[in-house]
Formats: C-alpha cells, sequence, structure tokens
C-alpha cells in the first residue's frame, strides 16, 4: 500500500514547515504522516483565530517546541511576540 504524500496548503510557509519537521527529527521526536496532518489543522485553527502561522512555526522552531501554540502578545517576551524576529523587540544588534 502506497502512502500519498500530504498535501501542503496555500496558506502554509513551505520554509518554515520544513525547519520546523527539520528540528522535531533533530530533537528525535519526527512527526508520523498523521500528526502532520493534526499540526496543520491545528495550524489552520490558529491562523483562523489571526495567528501569523509564520510566527508559530518559527517560535516553535526556535525554542525546539514539540507543539505549535498561539503566539503572546506580551511585550515583556520578546521571543513570544509576533514579531520577535525584528530587532525593535528588545534585542541588541551590532
Amino acid at each position: 500500500m502506497r502512502t500519498r504524500l500530504l498535501e501542503l496548503p496555500d496558506w502554509l510557509p513551505r520554509e518554515a514547515w520544513q525547519e520546523f519537521l527539520k528540528m522535531r527529527r533533530r530533537i528525535r521526536k519526527p512527526m508520523t504522516e498523521y500528526a502532520k496532518k493534526l499540526a496543520i489543522a491545528r495550524l489552520d485553527r490558529l491562523r483562523e483565530l489571526g495567528e501569523n502561522i509564520q510566527a508559530v512555526l518559527d517560535r516553535s522552531t526556535f525554542n525546539d517546541y514539540q507543539g505549535l501554540f498561539p503566539v503572546p502578545v506580551s511585550q515583556n517576551d520578546p521571543v513570544g511576540n509576533g514579531d520577535w524576529r525584528e530587532p525593535s523587540c528588545g534585542y541588541i544588534t551590532a
């Protein structure tokens, strides 16, 4: 029995998704095809709630999170901020 490749929705940032999967393999928690479907469904729910999917994936990848979570909007948490990658969020840049 052949497994069909998972179709990725147009709204899903490809590079961020691939990096999230790569991180999951690196921490020795690879995702099954079923888990990938569940993760995409979770991202779709977060997207419907207004979350920035790129930020959700990047935050999980950056912090080695196994799951996908809404991005906090606290100004006291630059890694949780939806724009945490921007230098204006409190990181010192050279």
